[in-house]
Order: structure tokens, then sequence, then C-alpha cells
């Protein structure tokens, strides 16, 4: 009578056996639901929640950021995706994002800057001008930060002097600031300053110099745009 109640108890206990097996193969089966912290779903070695994006092999901790894209790559909050200078402007909205004293608040100048320039010259008892076009450079990661050159021509009394070759330089100060030096073939040669912004520069200059005795007086300025 005793042999029917060890045989169930026997089944009982294979039974649970059986059940515990599978139970134990069911914490290493890696094709459980993605999101589940010991499931890879994507196989690219990392689990959630390190593995921020489990469907896709190309985003994990490992991963290099990749700027502009949309994508935490890297699984890493902390890497900017956009503003890579922290200036508070997306790329959209920056003109450097790799600078962060540039920007639409302070200031987006640089670029190449061309218009016309008219040096106003008087001596002799006698007044010209020269007129002509200028073209500037400008760069804050530029030495010298502002550069460039022209010509001019005088179309009254001194015009027997032919053309004459325009040169500036200068340093872009705070709020839209700078000046520098230019000189104006042989007649003009001074300290200038002017204004700079995203689409225009302005300066002007004035000053003498005496050549062999004889006093000349000019002033000079220009009005450049952004080309």
């Amino acid at each position: 009578m005793r042999t029917p109640l060890f045989t169930a108890a026997a089944a009982l206990s294979l039974l649970v056996g059986c059940l515990q097996f599978k139970d134990d193969a069911a914490v290493t089966d890696d094709t459980g639901v993605v999101g589940d912290p010991t499931v890879d779903g994507d196989g690219d070695g990392f689990y959630p929640p390190q593995d921020c994006d489990d469907e896709d092999e190309t985003i994990n901790p490992a991963a290099d950021e990749v700027p502009y894209d949309g994508v935490d790559n890297d699984c890493d909050s902390g890497t900017p995706d956009d503003d890579l200078d922290g200036d508070g402007f997306p790329a959209a909205e920056d003109c450097d994002d790799e600078d962060a004293s540039v920007n639409p608040e302070d200031g987006c100048v640089g670029g190449t800057y061309s218009g016309p320039i008219t040096v106003t010259v008087n001596a002799f008892g006698f007044g010209d001008s020269c007129e002509g076009n200028l073209f500037v450079d400008v760069s804050d990661r530029a030495t010298p930060q502002v550069s460039g050159d022209g010509t001019c021509t005088y179309i009254d009394f001194f015009s027997f002097l032919g053309a004459q070759d325009i040169v500036i330089g200068g340093t872009l100060g705070n709020n839209g600031a700078v000046s520098g030096d230019v000189e104006v073939g042989l007649l003009a040669a001074d300290t200038w300053t002017g204004t700079v912004t995203a689409s225009r520069l302005t300066g002007s200059f004035s000053g003498s110099t005496d050549l062999s005795g004889i006093v000349v007086d000019y002033s000079g300025e220009f009005t450049l745009n952004l080309r």
C-alpha cells in the first residue's frame, strides 16, 4: 500500500525539479523582452540601462558621439550633440560652434567685407579726393584680426600720382569696436576706428603729415558690406 504513495511523491519531486530547471534556464535566455537588464537585445555587449538603445548596436557607452545627428550615440547626456562650444546657441543659430566667444549675442563678424573708400586731402591750398575700393578680411582667429587692401585714385589736383595702394590692419574690440592702422599711398597714414557687425564694417580716420615741410591734411571713411 505504500508503493503508490512513494511513486506519487517521487513524481511530484521530479516535476518540481523540472520547473526549477526551466526557471533557471529563463534567467540566462537571451531572447527575452528588449529592455530587460539581463538581455542584450542588439548584441553589442551592453545591457540596459547602460545601453540606452538596445535595438541599435551602434548606440552604446563605447560609441563615439556624432555631433548634430540628434542621437545620444554614447549614452551619455553630458556629451553635447549640439552647441559644442557651450555658449547657449545651437549650430543652426551660432556663427562658430567651436568658439564660445563668437555667437549672435557677442557678435558674428567673420568674413570678407568690401566697398568704397574715400580719402580727402588738402595740401598746397588745394583739395582732392582719392576714391576707390577696399577689401577687408575679419577673423578673431587670425593675426591680425583685421587685414585688407585696395586702391584709390585722385580725381583732381593729385591725379598725376596715379593709383594709390591702400593697406589696412586692426584688431577687434568689445561690442563691435574695431581699430588699427591704415596707409593710403604717399599722403595718408594714421590710425582708424570703426565698428563691425555681422553684415557691415565702417571706419574713419583723419590726420596730417609733413612732406618736406609741406603739411598735408587728410581724412578718410569707408563703409564695407559683407560679401
